[in-house]
């Protein structure tokens, strides 16, 4: 599953919008899945983890890397 968020991920570099033109290509070949809760109690459950938040573990030359994000709905001044 893959989320793409364009409005809070913008390319800043040609490398970025190559990888961001690689995204696009290969979410607009994804296939959908319809699921339908019909009954009172039915329920879905989704590991949030692996299916938003899933990645390969960290190299280890890479240990020292930061990743910053920040979603800022409002800004009181």
């Amino acid at each position: 599953m893959c989320r793409w968020d364009p409005a809070f991920i913008v390319p800043v570099t040609t490398e970025a919008e190559r990888l961001r033109e690689r995204i696009v290509v290969t979410i607009s070949a994804a296939t959908l899945v319809a699921v339908s809760l019909r009954g009172a109690a039915d329920c879905l459950l989704v590991d949030n983890w692996a299916v938003m938040h899933g990645r390969a573990n960290v190299p280890a030359n890479a240990m020292s890397r930061r990743i910053e994000r920040v979603y800022l709905e409002t800004i009181i001044a």
